[in-house]
């Protein structure tokens, strides 16, 4: 196995697909926030049940939603690009 084909399967790969999901998710969220379908903002709620405050909640849960949108890629079998 290639150095270079390991890293573009294994790691740029579902790192591409998780940030792209997390942008798209994200988007959604906003705009069901923003007309009015729902009230509160996932991320800093889930940054708030680990921090306690609201004041860095936000970055304590988009960097959480990062991290799960890149390891849920990589955990399931069939979705990372498998190197023959």
């Amino acid at each position: 196995m290639n150095t270079g084909t390991f890293v573009s399967d294994w790691l740029l790969t579902p790192l591409a697909a998780g940030v792209f999901g997390v942008a798209t998710m994200e988007l959604i969220m906003w705009l069901l926030t923003r007309t009015g379908w729902a009230r509160g903002n996932m991320i800093v709620a889930v940054g708030g049940l680990l921090t306690g405050k609201r004041d860095n909640a936000f970055r304590v849960g988009l960097a959480l939603h990062l991290l799960a949108g890149f390891t849920i890629p990589c955990s399931m079998p069939g979705l990372c690009v498998q190197p023959s």
